[in-house]
């Protein structure tokens, strides 16, 4: 093996015995992110009308984050149907190839929730819009279990206020109901 072989086997071992390492210590590490490797995760979106796709964006990016879960494993999104027509949620599942799903106040306020707020209640005729919109997103498919209970993100100097909650469906599911392709 000539020297410059050798530098490129021993780079390359290296990149690779420290993405090993990685891998085991993230292993022993149990996060959400673990436990949720398949597309079975339903991001339920409450915001603001007129909240751009790069604020929604970034209140998905960094809630999966902070709760390192991947993105990758998002299902599909779920809001109130109100927010059919809201063109960053649009922008945001047809940029991602997302399914969208939207519920009726009516709907939403049947399902018990952790977090109900008397604001949004008073607002929209229901005390949760995410996190009982990822709960129902689970339902047709499967028994749901909330991930992550509400979250509400604001970006500095950016319009518009973002509210996330994801549930978890125990099976992979891709939406079929009332979807915005």
């Amino acid at each position: 093996m000539c020297q410059r072989q050798w530098r490129k086997f021993r780079c390359s071992r290296a990149t690779l015995i420290s993405e090993a390492k990685t891998r085991v210590k993230h292993s022993k590490t149990e996060t959400l992110g673990s436990q949720c490797p398949l597309r079975n995760l339903w991001v339920g979106i409450g915001c603001k009308r007129g909240t751009p796709k790069v604020v929604i964006e970034q209140a998905v990016r960094t809630v999966f984050q902070t709760y390192a879960l991947s993105e990758d494993s998002i299902a599909g999104i779920a809001t109130l149907d109100t927010k059919a027509d809201e063109e960053g949620l649009i922008t945001f599942c047809r940029d991602r190839q997302l399914p969208l799903r939207y519920f009726s106040a009516d709907v939403l306020r049947s399902v018990a929730i952790p977090s109900p707020s008397s604001a949004i209640e008073a607002s929209v005729s229901t005390p949760s819009v995410a996190e009982a919109a990822a709960l129902l997103a689970c339902v047709p498919h499967s028994t749901s279990q909330l991930c992550i209970p509400k979250q509400i993100v604001r970006e500095m100097e950016q319009p518009g206020l973002v509210t996330i909650a994801v549930a978890r469906s125990v099976t992979e599911n891709v939406a079929s109901l009332h979807e915005i392709p």
